[in-house]
């Protein structure tokens, strides 16, 4: 949604300030509550299975046919 350039998201994050101007740029326009929940969840990694994505598929399409009566 918001992306950076080749260089910036490559050799600027690892060897620049590339990952730490885009950060304040972050708190900035998210908040700092949002960066720092973004933060914490980075450690979280959950394994999903095909059954989960079923789920969400499911959720999703309902959620969709909701809002398409909805907005009738």
């Amino acid at each position: 949604m918001w992306p950076q350039c080749k260089g910036c998201n490559g050799f600027g994050m690892r060897y620049g300030s590339a990952e730490s101007e885009y950060t304040l740029w972050m708190i900035d326009y998210f908040g700092r509550d949002f960066v720092d929940e973004m933060h914490r969840d980075k450690r979280k990694v959950k394994k999903m299975y095909a059954a989960d994505y079923r789920d969400l598929l499911d959720d999703f399409n309902e959620q969709i046919k909701f809002h398409t009566e909805r907005l009738k």
